[in-house]
């Protein structure tokens, strides 16, 4: 079958692969793959009309050893160690994937060496891009080559000198999330709040935790993913876990405020469904959360607390500041219930146009026959 969509998925945290699942729901069924590492795990969110190649993971395997580049450093990318078979395999994968499918335009979310591997094998490619400080060479290649940049934030978001030269062909689709166009409404509990940690790492720990259980004994704390610590412990009885709620829109909209971290996920889908919202930025690289909360502390969408703080805020302040935020008028609208549908049309339209074009042999027939046109 000749599937013309690929989604190159990043197996770090579960932001990237929502992503893709929002857009390949609105492309035709039946020509969409997904390809990246433990797909397996998520099989139960996936359509059975898109398939699925599960890729080898390309860090070391148990007992594996890395032989690291000893000439120079390398520069064009961010990752190339020697001798991993998983990387080996993967890159085999993808290039079998090419060969077998040659009509194939690939997303990228996000990997500049598997953008820069499929340029090298003449597959045109589209970049997602992320807040951040991205200048470096490794992502300045991947922006070059590709066909489309996609930034799913609105322009709002952005700095302008940090799209570089590549601004030209970036679409800002605006945010989205999986409650875009849902309009739940908002009905907190008078002393309900949440904790929202993403799949892909926090800065929430233990301390926290308690600091916040004791700051607020009369609320309820409800800590939705996973942030296990000390819940069997005396410190924090008023803290409720919910390790994995595939929707935790129910739970968040009896809240009254949402304490979470910059992933771009989390940000949107508490901005899609209108809470208040405490953001405490974690350490990522190119700073990308830390971007993010800057853009939201511009645009008056959360309070911020920085990591350092957490053990030190009243978090009591810090809810009654996000409620009176949230209440003021003239809040940006930073997702977009069109996003999904302006994406999927320009992979559709890209498509046609990368392979509807007049063949090689005609242009070389149309150079003979008028050399100087």
């Amino acid at each position: 079958m000749p599937y013309k969509f690929c989604f190159y998925i990043h197996h770090h945290g579960s932001g990237h692969l929502m992503r893709a699942l929002a857009i390949a729901r609105h492309l035709p069924e039946g020509e969409v793959i997904f390809a990246g590492s433990a797909l397996r795990r998520a099989g139960r969110v996936i359509p059975a009309g898109i398939r699925c190649i599960d890729l080898p993971l390309d860090t070391p395997a148990p007992g594996e050893s890395v032989i690291e580049p000893i000439q120079s450093q390398v520069r064009f990318a961010h990752y190339t160690p020697y001798g991993l078979n998983g990387l080996k395999a993967r890159s085999h994968a993808l290039t079998a994937l090419f060969h077998q499918h040659p009509e194939i335009l690939l997303f990228v979310d996000v990997s500049v060496e598997i953008a820069l591997l499929a340029r090298l094998c003449g597959v045109p490619y589209v970049y997602v891009r992320q807040h951040g400080l991205r200048n470096d060479m490794p992502h300045q290649f991947a922006y070059e080559a590709a066909e489309l940049i996609i930034a799913p934030y609105s322009e709002e978001m952005s700095h302008a000198d940090q799209e570089g030269l590549f601004g030209r062909k970036t679409l800002f689709s605006g945010g989205f999330s999986r409650y875009t166009g849902r309009h739940a409404e908002h009905r907190p509990a008078a002393k309900r709040i949440a904790v929202f940690a993403g799949e892909g790492g926090t800065c929430f720990d233990a301390g926290f935790l308690i600091r916040l259980s004791k700051q607020l004994p009369e609320a309820e704390i409800h800590v939705v993913g996973n942030l296990q610590m000390g819940r069997n412990g005396e410190e924090m009885p008023n803290c409720m876990f919910h390790e994995y709620l595939p929707d935790p829109a129910g739970l968040l909209l009896t809240c009254r405020a949402v304490i979470a971290n910059a992933g771009h996920n989390a940000v949107m889908e508490i901005a899609d469904l209108g809470l208040p919202f405490i953001c405490v930025p974690a350490e990522r690289p190119f700073r990308e959360q830390e971007i993010k909360a800057e853009h939201l502390e511009r645009l008056k969408l959360a309070m911020i607390v920085q990591p350092a703080d957490l053990h030190t805020v009243s978090w009591s302040d810090c809810i009654q500041d996000a409620i009176a935020l949230r209440r003021q008028a003239g809040i940006p609208a930073i997702t977009d219930p069109n996003a999904f549908n302006v994406i999927a049309s320009r992979l559709m339209n890209l498509h046609e146009q990368l392979f509807s074009a007049p063949s090689c042999e005609s242009a070389d027939e149309d150079f003979r026959t008028h050399p100087h046109a």
